[in-house]
């Protein structure tokens, strides 16, 4: 896979991960979370997979708009992404980095973490 095509996959999964339906959805969150899953949360809080599918929201439907994404190979099988969001409700911007990782044939996320842009 080249590496303009790799890009392009890694961008359109963490698109998946800011769809409000998928937010919700602990089925399709299990598929695109590694077991061993991390996220240094804006809150200060370090979560795993288990917490972030035991706490889905509810009915929430934020619109979360990404952008200025920029990919970066850190190995044959792990990418980082980096990217910002906004958040049309409260209308903060965070500075994000995931990490993907290839795990038995699939691309999940493995690092998240998001900071609180400066106004």
């Amino acid at each position: 896979m080249s590496f303009e095509a790799l890009s392009e996959k890694i961008i359109h999964l963490e698109k998946r991960l800011l769809d409000p339906k998928i937010r919700k959805s602990a089925e399709e969150l299990d598929k695109l979370l590694a077991d061993e899953f991390i996220e240094y949360c804006t809150s200060g809080h370090v979560c795993n997979k288990q917490e972030v599918l035991d706490s889905l929201p509810d009915n929430e439907e934020v619109e979360i708009i990404p952008s200025n994404f920029i990919v970066r190979s850190l190995a044959q099988d792990v990418v980082l992404l980096n990217f910002e969001t906004f958040n049309t409700s409260s209308g903060v911007t965070l500075r994000r980095s995931s990490i993907w990782k290839i795990i038995n044939g699939t691309w999940q996320l493995f690092f998240h973490q998001g900071t609180k842009a400066k106004s």
